[in-house]
């Protein structure tokens, strides 16, 4: 499995660590941020902040980045000392055990968006890039040296027409988003408050006056091949990032753009530990390339993997899609990757903005609905009809506070049981999973928020019986007590739970008591007897028959296999079910 990993901007980020490691997040993606460029990252500073991740559980997987400074990529006079700080840099990372690095050869500028909130119908926003408006830029505003070659005469007509109707605040949010917060959030040449930062950006422009794309090849050649005895020796990948946008821009040559440029760079140094970070967004913004073909070319040579999509428009114009549309083909890079280099990094990355977003970054979550897997659990229960719901219901969900912690809940419960592998936990997990699974049948998704799914009374009377099984699991429950508690037939409500959920409602109450028995064996030193009794089982004798029958071995055998971890997860024997419900 690919390892979860999220990007994070260090003690001041306004996502924490707790909040990271609570959504299944496995290692974090981040940089020593307040040291300048080309300084040298001490062993002290790295391993404060590799303690610091590591108290929260998790662990520093990816260096992003470790920036190559301007006069590397240009081949300016303080190129070997920039270049003999960075082999001390990568030195001190791998002394510390943090050993894949993505950076990029991109020169001035590492990412170009014309509009960071571009608003979609149902009310989110994205970032978009519109081909006239960075043109207007280009020539109107950066005032480029023979920028109008680089447009086709359509496009200067309408640089023309905008020209007649741009207001002065258009313009300055242009060259703030293009230049101000794209440098001041990658590389610091230009802040928020620089009273010219166009005269700035056209001297850093001016740097490359004589660097084409050729010269600017040979220039990474030469960085990568000054490094590698370094990654050698301490066993760092080196992973450059796409080129964003993948073609050129602003005169400035572009050198990993497509495959051929791929495939360059990583002959010209054929080592292992020089490889690429493949961005499915970067990549998939060029109408040139094919994710999926790349991603089966190159996969043995990806050190760390960005998952974001985006949509090509008409003009040349792209947008960052959702993540399960656009041109990136994510679950089919997945499923590459998964197979061709099982364990890379990955991040998920950019997405959408929803409202309550604004002031808080980005804070989404992936979850991937195995194909195969759905199919074998509507073999096993029918009555689920898996597939065919998430086939139709797949997107973007919006959950409340409760839910949310809810679902977190579950997951943590169900990543407990992956981990530690113990007796009887396929079971637990196929049981925690099943739940898992019916909890979202109940739920769909809109442009504002989570709803219970009633498209029918029949799908409405399901969902009620399931929430007061839930409420009621630990009590004597019979059937005419449940029937007349929801104003049902009893045959009509057994047929009903069975059709939309594959359970009896007895096989149900009984997968809710058990594993609210392997919390209380966990937990507790009540006898088996009382356990039973507790959860309103009528013996214990039979108790421990559902017990062995769905974890396979008896509630003692259970208990004395799984009591050597309670104190590790305390917190989490000690939820109840209720922390489960919506």
């Amino acid at each position: 499995m690919m390892e979860k990993t999220w990007r994070w901007f260090g003690k001041k980020d306004k996502i924490t660590l707790p909040m990271l490691r609570q959504i299944g997040v496995e290692g974090i993606v981040t940089a020593l941020h307040e040291v300048p460029n080309g300084e040298i990252w001490t062993v002290e500073a790295i391993n404060d902040l590799k303690s610091y991740i590591e108290s929260y559980g998790l662990r520093w997987s990816v260096v992003e980045s470790l920036p190559v400074c301007e006069a590397i990529k240009y081949a300016g006079t303080e190129r070997e000392q920039l270049i003999e700080n960075y082999k001390v840099s990568l030195a001190n990372l791998g002394k510390c055990g943090v050993k894949t690095v993505c950076y990029n050869f991109m020169p001035v500028i590492d990412w170009i968006r014309t509009d960071l909130q571009y608003p979609w119908p149902d009310g989110t926003s994205s970032l978009y890039y519109d081909r006239i408006r960075f043109a207007y830029f280009d020539i109107k505003i950066l005032e480029r040296e023979g920028a109008e070659k680089d447009y086709t005469e359509e496009e200067l007509h309408k640089v023309a027409e905008l020209d007649k109707v741009i207001t002065e605040t258009e313009k300055d949010d242009l060259i703030d988003t293009i230049i101000v917060k794209t440098q001041g959030f990658v590389n610091g040449n230009i802040k928020e408050g620089d009273k010219n930062p166009v005269a700035i950006f056209k001297r850093l422009l001016g740097l490359y006056k004589d660097i084409d794309r050729d010269a600017l090849r040979e220039n990474m050649c030469y960085f990568l091949s000054a490094i590698m005895p370094v990654c050698d020796e301490y066993g760092i990948n080196m992973c450059v990032h796409p080129d964003d946008p993948p073609f050129q821009v602003l005169g400035l040559p572009r050198i990993v753009t497509n495959e051929e440029d791929i495939a360059w760079f990583l002959n010209a140094v054929d080592n292992p530990h020089n490889g690429l970070t493949f961005c499915a967004g970067s990549l998939s913004a060029g109408a040139h390339n094919d994710t999926r073909e790349l991603a089966k070319k190159f996969a043995g040579r990806t050190h760390f993997v960005h998952l974001r999509s985006t949509e090509a428009m008409p003009g040349g114009n792209f947008i960052e899609s959702s993540h399960l549309s656009g041109r990136g083909h994510l679950i089919d890079l997945i499923r590459i990757f998964e197979k061709e280099n099982p364990g890379l990094p990955m991040r998920v990355d950019h997405g959408r903005m929803m409202l309550g977003d604004e002031d808080k970054g980005y804070n989404r979550v992936i979850l991937y609905i195995d194909y195969e897997k759905m199919c074998d659990f509507d073999k096993k229960y029918p009555g689920l009809n898996l597939v065919n719901y998430f086939h139709n219901n797949y997107g973007i969900y919006h959950l409340n506070e409760d839910q949310r912690i809810a679902f977190l809940n579950l997951y943590r419960d169900l990543r407990h049981e992956l981990t530690k592998k113990n007796s009887g936990y396929q079971s637990r997990v196929e049981i925690a999973t099943i739940y898992w699974l019916y909890k979202l049948l109940s739920l769909k998704h809109d442009s504002t928020q989570i709803h219970a799914v009633i498209n029918s009374p029949k799908e409405l009377s399901a969902s009620n019986i399931s929430a007061y099984l839930e409420a009621n699991y630990t009590k004597e429950l019979a059937l005419d007590t449940i029937s007349d508690e929801l104003f049902m037939s009893k045959y009509y409500m057994c047929r009903i739970f069975k059709e939309y959920t594959g359970f009896t409602i007895t096989e149900y109450v009984n997968t809710l008591r058990i594993k609210k028995a392997t919390q209380i064996l966990e937990s507790s030193n009540l006898s088996i007897s009382d356990v039973a009794a507790e959860l309103g089982f009528e013996s214990a004798s039979y108790f421990e028959r559902i017990f062995k029958k769905i974890m396979t071995v008896t509630p003692l055998k259970y208990r004395k296999t799984h009591q050597s971890v309670t104190i590790e997860h305390e917190e989490l024997n000690t939820l109840d079910d209720s922390d489960y419900l919506d």
